[in-house]
């Protein structure tokens, strides 16, 4: 009894997704569960009559464990169908976990996350409805990283300071100078695809994922700071990024993230200056900052979320750019239509139907107190998830919703409550247009200067942006494409 007592955190430590995803705290749950096992069999061993009682515990705690992880748990009083497994390991190793919860118990769900109650919501109408009645009752809860910043991270400011820098940092990325950077972000793709071509001509193929991140991190460097693979600041900049990489957020150590954090404002303020001088046309997010708001640069909570935005974005759009690559390899008509077409708006339509199919898959908010909703009760301090993957997949919004059809999307607006990859309300993504822009370009530099076939694949996975991706072992041929 005692030994099946860690048996969820056990078969957590040793799931490689779970892992993948939560490097550190699986390290911490293994670590413990075996320390526990040793202990016990080191009592077992030297006076088996000293477990009696633990035993009794153990069994009371595992049968109470048991019985909450029923999924009609609660449901008389109100509660969502659904099992509240204490640790489950299954929705970071199975991509359509929510989908099959959803068909199993209805749009309206509970399961534990992180060890935590939540309940599922699909269906982005019902979900906003729950956002609109209840918005000072749902927060969003915060991820590590914020604690680094000074106030804290866009999404999770205060209310009446989060409307005064969204505003700010929404006119910077809506400004000229994406405009402006588009050409250096289509070269550094033109250069990653030709580096990647060059390697797959040496081993035959190359593996897709590194050099795409790559690529964004090059392409995000320059558009955030006008720092291109060539400045002498990029080699540094590369290395404090690693430290403060919000994937070890959680176990990072304060003292060495603050330092790396203070490195990076004294480069971005260095550049700042030069930019400041210069008379060529806004082309970086840093140029605008000089130029137009130079007092922001004296603001630790702009410059620590200017920061922290590169990062997050830096993942999240690798993703993006990732799924847009797998798509295009998996349906030939769309990337021959694309090839031929060479249109901006078809690409966009590509990036769009990628998002609906892929990459935006939740929103996370948490219960500030007891609240009733669609004739369910969602308790104080529970997660909230709003399932979008699996709510842009309603048939009813988008006919074959499983079918890759950017066509779709042509000459048709969809509202929020029917299609929102990037969020809704107050706490949407400012980010995206810039992110449609970054794809449409992607897809286009991809199909217009290069042919490729796909080597080796796999099933799709949890990456450790905890996002769904395509297989680690995603492969490819590629080869210039030859001008006649």
């Amino acid at each position: 009894m005692l030994v099946a007592l860690a048996a969820p955190g056990i078969r957590a430590a040793s799931s490689a997704a779970y892992r993948r995803v939560f490097p550190f705290d699986a390290l911490r749950i293994g670590a413990a569960s075996v320390a526990y096992v040793c202990i016990v069999s080191a009592v077992a061993m030297y006076d088996p009559a000293w477990l009696r009682l633990p035993a009794m515990v153990a069994a009371l705690a595992g049968a109470y464990l048991l019985w909450r992880a029923r999924p009609s748990f609660g449901v008389a009083s109100g509660l969502p169908p659904g099992s509240l497994n204490p640790l489950p390991v299954r929705p970071w190793s199975d991509p359509e976990f929510y989908k099959l919860q959803a068909a199993r118990y209805g749009d309206v769900f509970k399961t534990s996350q992180f060890g935590q109650p939540m309940v599922c919501v699909v269906g982005l109408e019902r979900a906003n409805k729950l956002l609109l009645d209840h918005d000072h009752q749902l927060v969003a809860p915060p991820l590590p990283f914020s604690r680094f910043i000074e106030g804290g991270y866009l999404r999770y400011l205060p209310e009446e300071t989060h409307a005064n820098y969204r505003r700010f940092f929404r006119s910077l990325f809506h400004s000229e100078v994406v405009v402006n950077a588009e050409p250096r972000i289509a070269a550094v793709f033109q250069r990653g695809f030709a580096s990647m071509a060059r390697a797959s001509s040496v081993s035959g193929s190359v593996v897709v994922r590194a050099p795409v991140m790559r690529m964004m991190f090059v392409a995000w460097t320059d558009l955030f700071y006008g720092i291109d693979e060539d400045h002498p600041d990029f080699p540094r900049l590369k290395e404090l990024f690693h430290v403060i990489d919000i994937r070890r957020a959680r176990w990072a150590s304060r003292r060495r993230v603050e330092g790396a954090l203070a490195e990076i404002e004294t480069i971005i303020r260095r550049r700042a200056a030069v930019l400041a001088a210069s008379p060529a046309p806004l082309s970086c997010f840093t140029a605008a900052l000089a130029r137009n708001t130079p007092e922001a640069l004296s603001d630790r909570t702009v410059l620590g979320n200017l920061i922290y935005i590169t990062q997050v974005t830096w993942g999240d759009v690798t993703g993006l750019l990732l799924w847009v690559f797998k798509m295009l390899s998996e349906h030939p008509a769309w990337r021959e239509r694309l090839a031929q077409e060479r249109n901006r708006d078809l690409s966009t339509r590509i990036v769009r139907e990628t998002l609906r199919l892929e990459q935006s898959e939740s929103r996370y908010r948490r219960a500030l107190t007891d609240l009733d909703f669609d004739g369910f009760r969602i308790p104080k301090n529970w997660l909230v998830r709003m399932c979008i993957r699996e709510s842009h997949q309603d048939a009813a919004t988008f006919p074959d919703p499983t079918v890759f059809n950017p066509d779709r999307f042509l000459g048709k607006p969809f509202t929020r409550a029917q299609y929102a990859p990037f969020g809704a309300f107050r706490l949407a993504c400012i980010g995206e247009e810039l992110t449609k822009v970054v794809g449409a370009i992607f897809a286009l530099e991809l199909v217009s200067g290069f042919e490729w076939r796909v080597v080796e694949d796999g099933a799709a996975e949890i990456s450790s942006w905890a996002h769904n991706a395509p297989s680690r072992r995603f492969s490819v041929q590629m080869t210039p494409v030859t001008v006649a």
